[in-house]
């Protein structure tokens, strides 16, 4: 299946149970389709299951989590989104002055998520609050993965830096 859109597509996940697939899009929107829909090609691109107004600017990044329960957002206008995968309504809307980002990931126990821009914010999932901040004082954040075990973040940066950082220590690395 394809489909030319008008606005640009900035980033796709899957959930790891193969039930959806999403991509976020740059005019305020993303889209879900059933990937059983898709892989009997009886999904109409043009018709997803879910189509969300998520920010003023567009979608920059997406992820679901590791148990395929959350899809959370990050937006050009650096706002942070967590909606259920149950029909996607707005669990949580982590947008605020003290958490900026572009790029998210889950911790494996969907606990908390890993956002940044220019320094990484851990966020608790249910209270929507930063527990943790790992400023290594570079460039824009252009990806972000958390290990499957948890205990390690890998961020990259516009500027060519990868940095490591152990979950497990407090401090910086």
């Amino acid at each position: 299946a394809s489909h030319r859109f008008e606005e640009p597509c900035f980033c796709l996940d899957v959930t790891p149970n193969n039930k959806f697939f999403a991509a976020g899009f740059g005019e305020e929107v993303f889209r879900v389709w059933s990937l059983s829909e898709m892989a009997t090609m009886e999904a109409n691109l043009e018709k997803p299951l879910f189509l969300k107004e998520d920010s003023n600017l567009g979608v920059a990044s997406m992820k679901f989590s590791r148990d395929s329960t959350k899809l959370a957002t990050c937006n050009l206008d650096q706002s942070t989104k967590i909606y259920s995968t149950n029909n996607f309504p707005l669990y949580q809307d982590i947008s605020s002055e003290h958490v900026k980002s572009w790029k998210v990931d889950f911790t494996p126990d969907t606990k908390k998520i890993i956002t940044g821009t220019l320094s990484l914010s851990m966020i608790d999932v249910e209270t929507a609050q930063k527990t943790r901040e790992f400023n290594h004082n570079s460039r824009f954040i252009n990806a972000i993965a958390i290990s499957n075990q948890g205990n390690l973040c890998a961020s990259g940066t516009v500027d060519g830096a990868v940095h490591v950082f152990d979950l497990t220590k407090e401090g910086f690395p």
